[in-house]
């Protein structure tokens, strides 16, 4: 219709009246769309706006091999998009083209017909890999043991060598501290995480802790609750 209508020489405002739109807008469109000769058509016009369409980038995470590697090995720990996005903001605060927010790191690696703690149930990260790749991997999501289902030498506390473990955050979570707590002596150990609190430095940490125990005492580990600060006697 603008064509037709710029053919027929009216102007803008008429042109704009009859689409029920603004003058300015058809204006608009009569310069951007026209050809290197100064002509205006629909034809060419409708192919200068396709050329100007942003064209698809691809994926932070497909393009960064290393932030991928950081992202994919969370997600085999099981980390939800939130904890993801702010553990890149610590590691790599002074680049913002690897930072990413909770919904991109959702979007990259989990299908929309699939809930994230399924993503991350399959052991490998393989939902993960193969949204990036497109290959598909075989697998199921694997459930989430829940505290009740611990052994049951463990839930009554008649046997040695089962633990609970818990975390303990210093002044502005500046320092942590794991507590270890044997459920059939009542035993603690107290396990400084000098490397910080992240999950990876927790687990070396409680590793080296473990090996320094006889192998009676290693019998199963479960994670009792959300990190804690130290109270203030009165």
């Amino acid at each position: 219709m603008i064509d037709d209508g710029h053919r027929a020489g009216l102007s803008c405002r008429v042109i704009a009246a009859q689409l029920g739109g603004s003058h300015s807008t058809v204006s608009r469109k009569l310069r951007r769309g026209a050809s290197p000769d100064g002509r205006y058509g629909a034809s060419s016009a409708q192919g200068l706006a396709a050329g100007r369409r942003r064209r698809p980038r691809r994926r932070r995470l497909e393009a960064d091999e290393l932030l991928r590697a950081f992202v994919q090995s969370r997600i085999d720990l099981r980390w939800s998009p939130e904890q993801i996005s702010h553990a890149l903001s610590q590691q790599v605060p002074g680049e913002p083209a690897r930072q990413l927010v909770p919904e991109s790191i959702q979007q990259a690696f989990m299908p929309s017909s699939r809930s994230w703690s399924a993503a991350c149930g399959l052991g490998g990260g393989d939902v993960a890999a193969a949204v990036l790749d497109g290959v598909p991997r075989p697998g199921g999501p694997l459930p989430l043991p829940l505290l009740q289902e611990r052994p049951a030498a463990a839930q009554d506390r008649v046997e040695v060598g089962h633990w609970g473990g818990n975390l303990i955050m210093g002044p502005a979570n500046r320092t942590a501290i794991a507590t270890l707590v044997e459920r059939f002596s009542r035993t603690v150990i107290l396990v400084h995480l000098p490397a910080g609190k992240t999950s990876l430095a927790a687990r070396d940490a409680l590793l080296g802790a473990f090996t320094a125990l006889p192998p009676g005492a290693r019998g199963s580990l479960t994670w009792t609750g959300a990190p804690r600060r130290p109270t203030t006697p009165a």
